[in-house]
């Protein structure tokens, strides 16, 4: 059985294009570009403060996790909600007391 073939020249694949949609499609294009990448850029900043204030609220390195989660985006999330502590730091007391309350002079005579 032999194979009946044909052969493909260079005319046969063309790409027609019209000028007055294409300009318009990548203007679109790309302002959809920069939209996605503006909500994904303000999405990683948001996580990454959100990280931070939660691991300073529970002792445990922010500065840290905000590098791994910078790095390692969402796995480092998800380790740092499963090992995070459970419980929150009180806050530090200064060590300096506070000043006394003024005292009041009484009537006078």
């Amino acid at each position: 059985m032999a194979a009946t073939g044909t052969t493909l020249g260079a005319d046969d694949f063309s790409v027609t294009t019209s000028s007055n949609g294409s300009a318009v499609g990548g203007i679109f294009g790309l302002i959809c570009g920069l939209l996605v990448t503006l909500v994904a850029l303000v999405l990683v900043i948001w996580i990454a403060v959100w990280i931070y204030r939660d691991a300073t609220k529970r002792g445990a390195p922010a500065a840290l996790w905000v590098l791994l989660w910078l790095f390692f985006s969402w796995l480092a999330l998800i380790i740092y909600l499963v090992v995070r502590p459970k419980e929150f730091v009180a806050p530090r007391q200064s060590a300096t007391p506070p000043p006394p309350p003024p005292v009041e002079a009484g009537p006078s005579v």
